[in-house]
């Protein structure tokens, strides 16, 4: 069932501090050129509570703020995003239906040799907010405490671990192959549609290893009933500044990051994008935004339009490869 949250806001709210005032004409000038001028949908494409719908919000509220208007989450979650995606793809290109797209739009580009929209040429990225590095996590009742300690368990005994992932062909489950490959070990594949369930699943022990953005585990991170492994990023994150990266554990694998980002259907107005670019990047001095990235290890990159049209096309490349060498198909 859909969840919708709609973010409403009086006229008087106040917008971007000093320090990006100098947006704030731009900003007025998009609205008094027409956009917004009604409430605009921001299409999760997964289910409530997660990572993205988490970031979604956060941005959402500080974005309607900056524009003096309604900006409505709404979660349409399955098949691995892309119902929402689609659902964004065949929206009018007017601004007023948005697409707060993942890392997972690239992959799908090549994991879902059928997709309903192309992956390029239906979108028109307004810019990408964020990226953070996955955490790899274990419950703490497993008694490991370093991915070391887990590689050897698991050569100890093939047969005795199992990993969650966000389904086949997700950063979380090409990290842990990645994990898998370089460690010489063996751990079944067992893909979940949302973090809740699977964290739930990780505590009471029917699975055993997660590799997923801290976002949606922050509680259990912090309450120690999931032990962090290591990270995912070429380097250590601020968040958890005391958790190795993978390869300062000794294992050889290519840093992989999640990022977020507003993309609206193809055709819409270039003065429209960059209306929702500049009031994002406002919203960085928001303080909600701000709360949201600084708790969660998120590195900000609002870019702009065109910038982020070049770094979508460049992540699908960049999966593609990573993909293919790792022979993961959606089958």
């Amino acid at each position: 069932m859909k969840r919708i949250q709609a973010i409403r806001f009086a006229a008087g709210t106040v917008s971007a501090a000093m320090g990006l005032a100098a947006l704030q004409p731009c900003l007025a000038q998009g609205a008094a050129n027409g956009y917004p001028k009604e409430p605009v949908r921001v299409i999760v494409p997964y289910a409530a509570g997660g990572a993205t719908d988490i970031i979604g919000r956060a941005f959402a509220q500080a974005i309607g703020a900056n524009l003096k208007q309604t900006f409505v989450i709404e979660n349409k979650g399955g098949a691995g995003q892309v119902i929402g995606t689609d659902f964004v793809a065949r929206a009018a290109p007017n601004g007023n239906t948005l697409l707060l797209g993942t890392v997972t739009h690239a992959v799908n580009a090549t994991l879902v040799p059928k997709l309903p929209y192309d992956s390029i040429k239906d979108f028109s990225p307004a810019t990408i907010l964020a990226s953070s590095p996955l955490v790899c996590v274990v419950p703490a009742a497993l008694g490991i405490r370093s991915l070391p300690d887990l590689i050897k368990a698991a050569k100890a005994d093939p047969h005795r671990f199992s990993y969650a992932s966000s389904g086949p062909g997700s950063p979380g489950q090409l990290a842990v192959e990645a994990i898998k490959h370089a460690a010489g070990i063996s751990m079944v594949h067992i893909p979940y549609k949302g973090a809740g369930q699977t964290t739930a699943d990780l505590l009471s022990g029917r699975v055993q290893f997660f590799c997923v953005s801290p976002i949606p585990i922050a509680g259990q991170l912090k309450d120690g009933s999931l032990v962090p492994l290591a990270v995912t990023s070429a380097d250590r994150t601020p968040v958890l500044p005391d958790v190795p990266s993978i390869r300062e554990t000794g294992l050889q694998v290519d840093a992989i990051d999640s990022w977020y980002g507003i993309l609206a259907p193809a055709g819409t107005p270039p003065a429209i994008l960059d209306v929702l670019y500049k009031a994002a990047k406002a919203s960085l001095e928001d303080e909600g935004v701000k709360k949201v990235l600084k708790e969660n290890g998120l590195k900000p990159i609002v870019n702009t339009p065109q910038e982020a049209d070049a770094y979508v096309r460049e992540e699908i490349v960049k999966w593609r490869k990573m993909l293919q060498a790792a022979n993961i198909t959606n089958n």
